[in-house]
């Protein structure tokens, strides 16, 4: 991404600080996006006003229509419900004091949130929100003391939370929770000492909860109870499982295998329903990656619907529903420094979402001289895939450099079967996009950022979608980066 040089940050400043004071008289009023909605600023939570408090929302969370996120303001970082509105936008605060609680790893259960949170005495520890302040508590103090049991890996399965913790006395194991002090327990401790056995990468697959546990990252599988906690069956050699993805009703992983005194092999593996074994459906390997020595062998899973589709080192884009014959190279990427002057890195695609059963994504097609270290201003792409070659195809071909959103944090979301993501184009900066799957569908959604170098740049990121509306972090130029409503 490039940035302003000093000269255009300072008009940029300058032009910032004009629209501040023109808010101020009532010169400007709240920003109206084009065709097809409306953004407006949910509420300024830092309360500068100036652009220089920003309360950077992030973590946005979707539990049943009510929206929940992380934000700093007076107080530090604290927890916040919203229901669209400016009045309906309440702190939940947790922690007294400048500090905040500084909640993490929020994830919805029914019309609930569960996070982890330090109010300042107890440690971090699980706690649970309803979206109103009588309804924010503390799950169960599962370490007593200062230090908490720092619980991670927060998933649902059925009407139960799934996490790893530690209580001082078995060290990091698995804990399952119904939302009371009395319904949270440890499952089972699988490596008895101080250290655990260290769950991590917890995913439901119907009622079985898949994760890896132990330093070898072995793959083990749990009903809940004590008993129904165990080692994969026939896992046997495998090690160093991860990226542990759902799709429909199976499991994807990436796991090494040693078989005898060969030298170890990373594939794509999946785990079909009611299997005793998991089985290899692509090699990570020097077809996939033409240039090995840039290949750090990790692959990007992406869920639609039934189907995953798989990228990563491969530089190709993969699609499979579970099965070796349903198992598709669907397109290559890009060159993958495979031509002369260029650096041997991949340019790696982002902004993967599912939009009703089609992947949307963005393909970044920037690259460096390796010659003149010299920016190549390729034109970046917006991609969507049907699972066949002949439905995957380009969208939209940007004439400038860079979309923005690709590697940005929740920088694209599905909406009503549209999809929305971070793009750039020289008359409105970084904004807000939409595509409906057509060149001539794909469309700045809102302009925010009014201001500044290239008119402005929102930057809208951590998006998430909650009830009918789409929700942001963004900076209009005036207040800084603060939750932003848009309305189809």
């Amino acid at each position: 991404m490039r940035g302003p040089n000093v000269n255009q940050n300072l008009t940029r400043l300058t032009i910032t600080s004009m629209a501040a004071a023109l808010l101020v008289f009532g010169s400007v009023g709240p920003v109206a996006g084009t065709t097809p909605g409306e953004a407006s600023l949910v509420k300024d939570i830092s309360t500068s006003g100036d652009g220089s408090g920003s309360s950077f929302p992030s973590a946005l969370t979707d539990a049943s229509g009510t929206l929940f996120f992380s934000a700093k303001g007076p107080g530090g970082r604290e927890l916040y419900s919203t229901d669209g509105t400016e009045a309906g936008t309440i702190r939940l605060s947790i922690r007294p004091g400048a500090k905040g609680s500084s909640p993490a790893d929020l994830t919805a259960l029914g019309a609930r949130v569960f996070f982890s949170a330090h109010d300042g005495a107890s440690g971090r520890e699980l706690w649970t929100s309803d979206g109103t302040p009588g309804g924010t508590m503390r799950v169960k103090d599962i370490r007593p003391g200062a230090k908490g049991s720092n619980p991670l890996g927060l998933a649902t399965m059925g009407n139960k939370l799934y996490f790893s913790a530690n209580n001082g006395q078995f060290g990091r194991e698995l804990w399952v929770s119904d939302g009371t002090a009395q319904g949270t327990r440890m499952v089972r401790d699988i490596k008895q000492g101080a250290k655990g056995s260290d769950p991590q990468e917890l995913v439901a697959v119907g009622s079985k909860l898949f994760f890896t546990a132990l330093g070898s990252r072995a793959l083990w599988v749990s009903d809940g109870s004590s008993a129904g906690t165990t080692a994969f069956p026939n896992s046997s050699g495998m090690f160093d499982n991860r990226q542990l993805t759902r799709a429909g009703n199976q499991l994807f992983f990436v796991g090494t295998h040693a078989p005898d005194s060969h030298m170890p092999m990373t594939s794509l593996r999946v785990i079909r329903p009611g299997a005793t074994r998991s089985v290899k459906l692509l090699e990570v390997s020097s077809e996939n990656c033409p240039n090995p020595s840039y290949c750090d062998e990790r692959l990007d899973l992406v869920p639609v619907g039934s189907m995953l589709f798989v990228t990563g080192p491969t530089r190709r884009l993969w699609r499979t529903d579970g099965t070796s014959a349903g198992t598709v190279k669907l397109m290559k990427l890009n060159d993958c420094g495979s031509k002369a002057g260029r650096y041997p890195e991949c340019s790696y695609a982002g902004a993967y979402t599912d939009v009703a059963g089609r992947l949307f994504f963005v393909l970044p097609q920037y690259v460096y001289s390796a010659e003149h270290e010299a920016y190549r201003p390729d034109s970046d792409q917006v991609w969507t895939s049907d699972g066949t070659v002949a439905g995957t195809r380009v969208v939209k071909v940007f004439d400038q450099p860079s979309t923005g959103g690709w590697n940005a944090p929740g920088g694209a979301v599905a909406l009503d079967g549209a999809y929305y993501f971070t793009g750039y184009d020289a008359d409105s900066g970084f904004e807000l996009w939409r595509s409906d799957g057509t060149t001539a569908g794909t469309i700045l959604a809102c302009d925010i950022n009014l201001f500044g170098f290239d008119n402005g740049w929102a930057l809208p990121h951590h998006m998430a979608a909650a009830g009918s509306s789409l929700y942001m972090s963004a900076d209009d130029g005036v207040h800084g980066f603060e939750l932003w409503r848009y309305q189809p």
